[in-house]
């Protein structure tokens, strides 16, 4: 059934009139007015969040990881065979023993034996080389008194001589005269060469008795190496020798470990360690060859859990020689000194050997471009220049810092480097500043 607008009252009829009346009014007005009048810039601009940068004093931050190992590893290798016959009652792996403490003591009966016979044979040299010089003494004493003999029978065989040519002495009183002074010449000469045979004699003594001084040496110092003694604080990491069994030479009986100076040798990627090696200076020695401890670098070591983080500060002692070529890493040497007294295990526990942790090596500190991630875009970056338009320039990322990242880039301080993602960015584009932040 259609709609019949005679069958109205006069009023309703009135009341619709009105409505379509009003309704055409709206439509004309609207019609006559039209749109407001916008600039393009304005209708079009994208809402940005930006970034006004200066440079960060900033040390590039990499990470490693490794195990603790002892600085000092000692081993009690035996330089003498025998019995043991102590073996220190404490003496068991994982077990803190003093400097000096004594581990272990072989027989010493033999040893000792051998040094009472090396002494022996000393003090015989001695005693013939003290006979040697007395008997110097007496031939150079007997020297002399045969040299007035022949004095003497010199001048005897002149007195004869004489007394011949006046015939008052027979031929053979001379002959006998002349053959006592031959005999004379003899006994000076036999008592001279004995007097210049004595210095070669005496250095023969000499050298048997430096000979039997070393085996005296050798000997004590055998007995010496009976006792075993720890040369430092440590831990003892293995025991492999019982009391009454019997080592032999080069046989390893006991090891231990300092607990003073810790090594972490920290593995960490190449890339990472180009990053590192490119805040430093390096200043050659004479050898060529820059020292790792003045690089400035520093590093701190980590043992994380659900419930737990601890840290060590560590220096870095040194870099190791080769790369790992199925990691692609290189080690770092980090070294930890502990305070054994300082302590407390049931605060921070201290270093020990096997126990892997993660490293964190800074750099030298150097001013770089410090941008929050979101604002690298591949290797561009956005701005927002003078007249609030876009400009994309390039920028090459150096290394991370946390939840930003360190950059190079043609920047200047005041820049205002764009942090919101624009889909699509095209370079030229109005831009509208909805958010500000200034870095320190």
């Amino acid at each position: 059934m259609g709609f019949q607008l005679n069958s109205l009252t006069p009023k309703k009829r009135l009341f619709v009139y009105g409505v379509g009346a009003g309704l055409l009014a709206l439509i004309v007005i609207i019609a006559l007015k039209g749109k407001p009048a916008l600039s393009p810039s304005t209708e079009n601009a994208a809402a940005v969040d930006i970034l006004v940068v200066k440079q960060q004093l900033i040390a590039p931050t990499i990470e490693g990881f490794g195990r603790v190992e002892p600085k000092q590893i000692w081993q009690a290798v035996a330089e003498v065979s025998g019995r043991v016959v102590y073996r220190n009652p404490d003496m068991y792996k994982g077990k803190t023993l003093p400097a000096g403490s004594t581990l272990l003591r072989i027989d010493r009966t033999d040893y000792e034996i051998s040094l009472a016979e090396a002494e022996a044979d000393h003090r015989a040299i001695e005693v013939q080389l003290e006979g040697k010089t007395l008997e110097r003494q007496n031939l150079a004493l007997s020297l002399q008194i045969e040299h007035d003999r022949l004095a003497l029978s010199k001048q005897e065989l002149t007195r004869k001589k004489q007394l011949k040519n006046k015939n008052l002495v027979s031929q053979s009183e001379l002959d006998l005269e002349a053959q006592n002074l031959l005999q004379q010449q003899q006994k000076v000469q036999e008592l001279e060469n004995q007097l210049k045979l004595m210095p070669n004699e005496e250095e023969l003594l000499q050298a048997q008795l430096r000979q039997a001084s070393a085996r005296v040496d050798d000997a004590k110092r055998k007995l010496d190496k009976t006792e075993v003694v720890l040369p430092f604080r440590g831990r003892i990491a293995e025991v492999d020798v019982e009391l009454d069994q019997v080592v032999n030479s080069q046989q390893v009986m006991v090891s231990a470990h300092g607990m003073q100076l810790m090594n972490v040798n920290a593995q960490v990627s190449i890339h990472d360690m180009r990053t590192l090696v490119r805040s430093l200076n390096f200043k050659p020695l004479d050898n060529g060859m820059p020292q790792v401890s003045e690089l400035g670098m520093t590093a701190e070591l980590i043992l994380e859990g659900f419930d737990f983080n601890y840290r060590w500060p560590a220096s870095v002692d040194r870099i190791s020689d080769t790369v790992d070529p199925s990691q692609a890493t290189v080690g770092i040497f980090l070294e930890v000194e502990q305070n054994w007294q300082e302590i407390e295990p049931a605060v921070k526990p201290p270093l020990v050997n096997g126990m892997f942790l993660r490293a964190e090596i800074k750099g030298k500190p150097k001013a770089h471009w410090l941008l929050p991630l979101k604002a690298l875009h591949g290797n561009q970056i956005y701005l927002l220049d003078n007249n609030d338009q876009l400009q994309i320039i390039p920028a090459k990322m150096l290394f991370f810092n946390g939840q930003s990242v360190a950059i190079t880039a043609e920047l200047s301080p005041g820049d205002r480097v764009i942090t919101t993602d624009l889909m699509p960015a095209v370079a030229g584009m109005a831009l509208k500043v909805i958010n500000t932040e200034v870095q320190p």
